[in-house]
């Protein structure tokens, strides 16, 4: 069974019992989200870059596929710790296959080559999407808001799926092996690249909500062509969510929500879910809801009280800086 977020006194960070200095291997980190991580955790520590995507290698940048557990044994040999974002991304049009191929079987050789050479210290870049509360999943339910750790996982779509899959083998391999494994429930990554597109997105999306009347099935998969519940992540705090894991080791698994306080829109958030479910959904936090109409789906209170981590953008206060 999986676990939530640890006990509060775990973890410490690794400045804090003096170790200043890490040699890190970064999967994926030539990719959008992983670019920015690389240049958070390469701040203060030695990175050491691992993607499929490298066009010149060099000493600290390796083309390597990680379904190839003896490059990667080869890659992780004297590290000590390895923050793991390679993998298909959800918006990819990658066949099912090819998708659980790569995010399922890929993370298990990253865990696996990872034990071979004694790191114990492993970030894990998972998803919000492993919930399953999305038009992808039929039959998906909202338990109860906000949505913690501990709520049930309902994927069934591909890229959820595999997402879980690399938490079950994260939770696996911390039991087997006394690892610190932690999972970061990722939501959808807001770059200033694609402010311009996610504007549009939003827009459309409202307004076909705004005129499906009656029809809640139209208005529900409207609902859903933005990220999962309109819940986000600036890049730059997500990127700090993984330095931060990355230096509070603590034995065994932890999962942790990472998102914004709020959503991307000024909707209240319990206006859209009642509109999506067609009836309220149960809160367990009403002062949220009340000091913040617009507070997000997900609780991210575990990572802010055992990381530390605090959002510091808002897609709001972006949209009004890039519109200048």
């Amino acid at each position: 069974m999986l676990v939530g977020p640890s006990t509060r006194l775990c973890r410490q960070s690794v400045r804090d019992l003096g170790k200043i200095l890490m040699n890190v291997v970064v999967t994926g980190g030539c990719g959008l989200l992983g670019s920015y991580v690389v240049a958070e955790i390469a701040r203060g520590h030695n990175v050491v870059v691992v993607d499929t995507n490298v066009k010149l290698t060099s000493a600290k940048m390796l083309a390597v596929d990680i379904r190839d557990p003896e490059r990667l044994a080869n890659v992780f040999s004297g590290q000590d710790a390895v923050v793991h974002l390679a993998g298909i991304d959800s918006a990819t049009d990658a066949a099912p296959a090819e998708m659980m191929s790569v995010n399922s079987f890929g993370t298990l050789c990253v865990f696996e080559a990872a034990a071979s050479c004694g790191i114990t210290n492993i970030v894990y870049c998972s998803s919000a999407s492993v919930y399953g509360l999305d038009h992808s999943n039929p039959g998906h339910r909202l338990d109860y808001l906000p949505v913690d750790e501990h709520h049930p996982l309902q994927s069934t779509a591909p890229y959820g799926l595999s997402k879980f899959f690399g938490e079950v083998a994260g939770e696996r391999f911390a039991a087997r092996y006394g690892m610190s494994v932690t999972a970061l429930r990722v939501s959808a990554v807001v770059f200033p690249s694609t402010m311009d597109e996610l504007r549009t997105t939003l827009n459309q999306s409202e307004f076909v909500s705004k005129t499906a009347g009656i029809d809640r099935q139209q208005a529900h998969l409207a609902s859903y062509n933005v990220p999962l519940y309109r819940s986000y992540v600036e890049a730059s705090d997500a990127a700090r969510a993984h330095r931060l894991a990355l230096e509070r080791p603590s034995p065994g698994f932890h999962v942790y929500n990472v998102c914004a306080n709020d959503t991307l829109i000024r909707t209240p958030t319990l206006e859209m879910t009642d509109s999506i479910y067609g009836k309220p959904v149960e809160v367990r936090d009403v002062t949220r809801y009340r000091k913040n109409p617009c507070s997000g789906i997900f609780s991210n209170l575990s990572a802010k009280a055992d990381l530390g981590w605090t959002p510091q953008n808002s897609f709001q206060a972006m949209a009004k800086t890039d519109r200048k």
